[in-house]
């Protein structure tokens, strides 16, 4: 079996966890966790069990993100944004939207739950997904996705802003990375971007591809979406040790002993030989770039 793709969020209403996962159908399956280290489900189990309100995740659905948030003045809600693939022979993914009361049971957001579409032009979002969206401080959702032009296999980041988690803006042009070329990370391609926010800094963590080999690259921007580059997060020994990370990896939570303050970020991340993955757990405290894999 495979479980790969992993979002992760925390449920403060009954104070455990709760996971998205890409499973051996094509489709995301669920668990659940008290502690964010064990974790209970069943590959064959699939969040949705009705067919799909939109054509995007009539073949596959994969790349899930998870937020918790509502409107102000609205009670908070449960949110996921994933990657869904159509039959047809171009334009084939589009990032959805679905909704739920408990983070458990999903439903598609209502009628039109496509968040971003596939156009023809520019060549770059033929093809988009991998979403991770946090919330701005303002109150805005702030979204990064992967746009792909098959025809040359070239990925690249865009970003888009959003008031209630359906209808989105795209801001203009791809995501511009400053100093990765100098670190010549990722040179055959970027994908899965997490995102977190601590204060009006943004920290991100994607896969970067460099010929068989794929690593976890770290960066931080603000809230206009400009990034630098830091460095590599996390990388394996084998090409396929590490193979991208899952949208919306990355929680922050308290010390064990509740009293000094210092917060650890999870990074669950996918690796393991194509058919036969699983999900890592990387942990540090904050603030700090290196993640240390965590057996």
């Amino acid at each position: 079996g495979r479980a790969g793709g992993a979002a992760v969020l925390r449920r403060p209403e009954s104070h455990d966890y709760v996971m998205a996962f890409e499973n051996d159908s094509g489709q995301l399956g669920i668990a659940a966790s008290v502690d964010g280290l064990s974790w209970r489900s069943s590959t064959a189990e699939t969040i949705f069990d009705d067919p799909p309100a939109t054509e995007f995740g009539e073949v596959e659905r994969r790349a899930p993100s998870l937020l918790r948030w509502g409107p102000e003045g609205q009670s908070p809600r449960y949110h996921m944004w994933f990657e869904g693939e159509s039959e047809a022979e171009e334009l084939n993914t589009a990032v959805v939207h679905a909704e739920s009361l408990d983070g458990l049971t999903w439903s598609d957001a209502g009628e039109g739950p496509v968040a971003i579409e596939p156009a023809e032009e520019p060549a770059w979002r033929r093809q988009v997904g991998q979403p991770t969206v946090v919330v701005l401080e303002n109150g805005t959702l702030f979204m990064l996705f992967v746009g792909r032009d098959p025809a040359t296999g070239v990925t690249v980041m865009g970003s888009a802003r959003s008031t209630d988690g359906a209808e989105w803006s795209l801001d203009d042009g791809p995501v511009q990375l400053e100093g990765i070329e100098e670190a010549g990370f990722g040179r055959d391609g970027l994908a899965h971007p997490a995102l977190t926010r601590r204060g009006s800094r943004l920290e991100l963590w994607l896969a970067g591809v460099d010929g068989a080999r794929s690593s976890i690259g770290y960066a931080v921007g603000d809230e206009d979406g400009v990034f630098s580059f830091v460095g590599v997060a996390l990388e394996g020994e084998q090409p396929w040790e590490v193979r991208r990370v899952g949208g919306r990896s990355v929680l922050s939570s308290p010390s064990a002993d509740g009293v000094s303050g210092v917060a650890t970020l999870s990074l669950f991340y996918q690796a393991g030989a194509p058919g036969h993955e699983t999900i890592g757990l990387a942990t540090r405290e904050v603030p700090g770039q290196a993640v240390e894999p965590t057996d």
